[in-house]
């Protein structure tokens, strides 16, 4: 059942962003998940952040974790799956 177990070259590019406050799902989980793809050859990215709780949404005041968005807005447009305008 394990996600990491599940990765093969079919896996779609991949962005995993996650933080350490998260008490639900250990930060070690999408470390290990990200390892698949690298493995893989499948494109990935991760972004973890110190501050920011489980499902943290797009909520000010979680210092740089708040920029998540804009991080992810640009890595959907470098893979081209955003409109430019």
């Amino acid at each position: 059942m394990s996600l990491e177990r599940q990765v093969t070259r079919a896996t779609p590019p991949t962005l995993l962003i996650h933080t350490q406050a998260d008490e639900s799902v250990p930060v070690e989980n999408s470390i290990l998940f990200y390892q698949a793809p690298v493995r893989a050859k499948v494109p990935a990215e991760m972004y973890l952040f110190e501050h920011g709780e489980h499902g943290m949404a797009m909520r000010p005041g979680l210092g740089t974790a708040s920029t998540w968005p804009r991080r992810a807005e640009e890595w959907l447009h470098g893979r081209g799956l955003l409109d430019p305008a």
